[in-house]
């Protein structure tokens, strides 16, 4: 949880009081109290805002003859109120970026507008649901949006939790985000292209390509790897550009979608009925941007599912089928015209930035390789998995 010293002055009983009716559009109700809990454990990760949990109670006024209480869990998003942030580097962060604007953005201008698309054509909410936002002239911004655990949805802390099933349910939820955001942008002259954020920090060029060659230098030590290693080779600062290039030319992309720009497990929730996945969705929107769906597309595959999943050349073909079909569902459900069309832009888009694939997979080795334990033997069983993993499928992305 954040400091509480932290907290800007401005949360309090008035705006909550706010929140309530806007939330509930019921002026009978009554803000009774509230308590901010410290259950981070709860949240999933974030770095451009800080968030805490709270709790309303409320009952309706006197003329009602309810007298019980009720409770709304609320998660709130915010920036630090300290004047002196010198000292702290992320409440710099926080504080000098435009992603909390970016995701601000996001909730007013854009989610509603889905959600009401989604709900028109029977299907459920892609992000939580905004309980209240403070004005743009607000000294300190404010968001406050539905605690989804609450509603029964689990934050996923282990990428072993991401099984076919949930993947599928959780790229189908992709496909309506991005179909919607290209509806409303192309049909309902709703532009969604405002937003600027670009996830990658491409001014960090030696930084980048070290972590590449810090990838290809693990893989020295695989057996096996020779004819993958000689590819890679030299190549580092070739795939950087090629990346980066991708990343900074929105306009090159033959259809443009609302990306959410940090597709990993973290951000996803997944809700659960009789032991079956029932819904999922994403959270986290500070680095959203409006680019080729391939971007997002790409990440989910290699941070989101189970390695056990995307082993497999038949599952991601197949999450890959039912991202396509679900996006010409939702088009055909808006009435768009060119729903055939569309698709093959999207598939265009695909091969346009494949080597996307590489790039996301190379950061993934490093990650997994920072994090290993050689010490334990959970560790090093999940190694040689991993090898296997990364063997099959850079051996097909390489052709070799």
């Amino acid at each position: 949880m954040s400091d509480v010293s932290e907290i800007p002055v401005s949360f309090n009983k008035t705006l909550l009081d706010k929140a309530l009716l806007r939330y509930t559009n019921d002026p009978s109700l009554q803000l009774i109290d509230y308590n901010i809990q410290d259950n981070s454990a709860d949240i999933s990760d974030h770095f451009s805002s800080i968030m805490f949990k709270v709790n309303l109670h409320y009952k309706r006024d006197s003329a009602s003859n309810d007298d019980n209480v009720h409770e709304i869990n609320a998660i709130v998003k915010t920036l630090p109120d300290v004047p002196d942030q010198s000292h702290n580097t992320h409440l710099q962060y926080v504080t000098e970026t435009a992603q909390f604007d970016t995701e601000l953005k996001v909730y007013e201008k854009i989610l509603p507008k889905i959600d009401s698309m989604l709900y028109g054509m029977g299907l459920n909410s892609v992000a939580p649901r905004q309980i209240y936002q403070t004005n743009h002239n607000a000294p300190i911004p404010i968001l406050i949006m539905e605690d989804m655990v609450s509603l029964g949805y689990t934050t996923i802390k282990d990428r072993r939790q991401i099984s076919f099933d949930a993947a599928k349910m959780l790229i189908g939820k992709l496909a309506q985000l991005h179909a919607t955001s290209f509806v409303l942008d192309k049909q309902m002259n709703e532009t969604v292209g405002q937003l600027d954020s670009i996830y990658f920090d491409f001014h960090q060029d030696i930084s980048y390509c070290e972590d590449m060659d810090k990838c290809i230098a693990m893989m020295k030590q695989f057996d096996g790897f020779e004819n993958i290693v000689e590819k890679l080779e030299g190549k580092t600062e070739e795939l950087f550009e090629t990346v980066r290039n991708l990343y900074y030319s929105p306009n090159d992309a033959a259809c443009k979608v609302l990306c959410h720009g940090d597709m990993k497990f973290q951000n996803t929730l997944l809700k659960t009925n009789g032991g079956e996945v029932a819904n999922g969705i994403f959270v986290d929107f500070a680095y959203a941007n409006f680019h080729s769906p391939a971007i997002d597309l790409f990440e989910f595959l290699y941070k989101v599912p189970a390695l056990d999943v995307i082993i497999h050349r038949k599952h991601r073909d197949e999450l890959i089928n039912h991202y396509m079909n679900m996006f010409g569902t939702v088009l055909t459900g808006a009435a768009f015209e060119r729903v055939d069309e569309t698709i093959e832009n999207v598939k265009n888009e695909m091969d346009r930035c494949d080597e996307l694939q590489l790039w996301f997979l190379m950061f993934l080795v490093v990650y997994y390789m920072d994090t290993f334990d050689e010490d334990s033997e959970e560790d090093t069983e999940i190694l040689d998995y991993e090898k296997t993993w990364l063997k099959t499928v850079l051996g097909e992305l390489l052709k070799c």
